[in-house]
């Protein structure tokens, strides 16, 4: 992931350095931008958060999802499965559509009978998924107004919300009265006065020509009780990252008039929208009139949203809420020369590039280095700021702009080919400059194996032996970009038998952006 790769930590280089074998790769990914199944209905904006999975080892579902892999993702309100593959494991090339859309799914579990259930993490509610064969169940729901107000209370219930999955028609029982019997009313819509004061559950049970019947969700008639009304009075935007957002409001009812502290509640939200929003809840303050908080520190765009929910004697409710934006600002972004690759937050930009963030947030600035553009190799040399390579910053309301400074740079490799005869091995030593600059001092370094011993005879002109460190060192000079040059050194091995390996390496005064292509080893049969 660039943004990482771009901070060259040494806990990710290490294990960069290793190769790919040093790596478990994912078992299955998904880009923010990506859909998951082709023509699916859910987010796949910038937002992805992949939060929920869990394995169906068998039960109610058919037998076509045992061992199966229900996945979910907060920020596209979706669910997806993955079914087994021949070799017990989930194939992603099964996925499909599951549940689209789901409410805000965060967790997932397998209950005891087998149903998969999930958590509503901004609902507050739970799911069960169910399955049923050739006839579904229908769905009851309705709707009811007034739902509060003085006796005589004159109701309107509407269930023409409900539904049947097969098209089928449905038959409507009310209870109105809150006994438990569904005797007080048969038709789609239904009304009812309500003449003593008090809370009345009333529910809706809709029933399909197969007998599979369903019963709502219950909701409460206030008689005698209408709900409160709440305020905020103030709140403080916009607003900078550590910023304290000071806030007050009141409730007043319509039956106890201004409800006191106790009945208040306030809760914080953020929501992050780089496409479709979505909340992160921060911290709810119940108990008190006014308060304060800390502003938060996010990645932009995102606002605040406070909420204040006042509750009667009666346990009615209502919510109101303020948006508070922040303060934003602009940074700019540049290299010298231009067009290089910078990595601001999560992302890797050609520049110069312009990010709007919030006032006061901390930012991760990266300089990619090396980078080779236009056949140049360039190294960074630093930022206009003094900051190190990677490092963060802090946006200011008077903005600025970040200029990374890079030089154009050397980046030596090496390679190596043998000629082995009977008792004697020709290397010849192949080196290029690959970078931007000319290289100084350049040579060939060899470590020849204790089987071999050097010999002029045949070698380049000017290559030195030490016996004590078996090194032979062939000096080359400069090197221009984008030259190459060839050195050849022979050893001798006697009556040596047997395989050696031999490694070559490249040296220079001039620093070299990627040591990584400094030295390469060769496998030789001796003759």
């Amino acid at each position: 992931q660039g943004s990482y790769d771009a901070l060259n930590l040494n806990l990710c280089e290490n294990l960069y350095a290793q190769g790919t074998g040093a790596v478990v790769a994912p078992y299955y990914t998904y880009r923010h931008s990506d859909s998951i199944v082709s023509g699916e209905a859910c987010n796949n904006g910038q937002g992805s958060s992949t939060v929920g999975m869990a394995f169906y080892p068998g039960g109610s579902y058919p037998d076509t999802y045992d061992g199966a892999l229900f996945f979910a993702d907060y920020s596209r309100d979706c669910l997806w499965v993955m079914r087994a593959g021949a070799d017990g494991l989930p194939d992603p090339t099964t996925r499909a559509n599951f549940v689209t859309p789901a409410a805000n799914p965060v967790h997932l579990d397998i209950g005891p009978g087998g149903d998969l259930f999930y958590v509503d993490f901004s609902g507050g509610t739970i799911r069960r998924i169910r399955y049923f064969g050739a006839n579904q169940p229908p769905t009851a729901s309705f709707t009811a107004a007034p739902t509060s107000g003085p006796a005589p209370l004159a109701v309107a219930f509407d269930g023409s919300g409900s539904s049947d999955p097969d098209g089928d028609p449905l038959s409507y029982a009310w209870d109105l009265d809150g006994d438990g019997a569904y005797d007080d009313a048969t038709g789609v819509t239904a009304s009812r006065t309500y003449t003593t004061d008090g809370n009345v559950s009333v529910r809706l049970r809709v029933t399909a020509p197969s007998g599979a019947s369903t019963v709502s969700a219950p909701q409460t008639i206030a008689v005698g009780n209408d709900p409160p009304a709440a305020v905020i009075d103030a709140a403080t935007a916009p607003w900078v990252v550590g910023q304290t957002i000071t806030f007050s409001g009141h409730a007043t009812d319509p039956e106890e008039g201004t409800l006191a502290a106790s009945r208040l509640s306030w809760q914080v939200v953020l929501n992050h929208c780089p496409q479709d929003c979505h909340e992160h809840p921060l911290q709810t303050i119940a108990g008190v009139a006014s308060g304060s908080f800390s502003a938060p520190d996010h990645e932009f765009p995102a606002h605040l949203e406070l909420r204040l929910t006042a509750t009667d004697a009666q346990g009615l409710s209502n919510t109101t809420s303020r948006r508070l934006d922040p303060s934003t600002v602009d940074l700019t972004f540049a290299t010298t020369p231009t067009g290089l690759a910078l990595t601001v937050g999560g992302a890797t930009q050609n520049a110069p590039l312009t990010r709007t963030v919030i006032v006061g947030s901390a930012n991760s600035l990266s300089a990619d280095s090396p980078q080779t553009v236009g056949g140049v190799t360039y190294r960074w040399t630093g930022w206009s700021d003094g900051g190190a390579q990677s490092h963060d910053i802090t946006a200011l309301a008077t903005g600025g702009t970040y200029t990374a400074t890079y030089a154009a740079a050397t980046d030596l490799s090496v390679s190596q080919t043998a000629v082995v005869a009977a008792g004697r091995v020709t290397f010849t030593v192949t080196t290029r400059n690959l970078g931007g600059i000319g290289a100084s001092s350049v040579a060939v370094v060899d470590t020849l194996p204790s089987k071999l011993t050097y010999t002029a005879t045949g070698s380049s002109a000017g290559c030195t032996y030490a016996p004590a460190t078996r090194q032979v060192t062939c000096p080359i000079g400069t090197l221009a970009a984008g030259a190459t040059a060839t050195t050849t050194i022979v050893a001798t091995n006697g009556k040596a038998k047997g395989q050696v390996a031999n490694t070559v390496r490249v040296t220079s005064t001039t620093p070299d952006v990627n040591p990584g292509n400094d030295s390469a080893t060769i496998n030789v049969k001796l003759r």
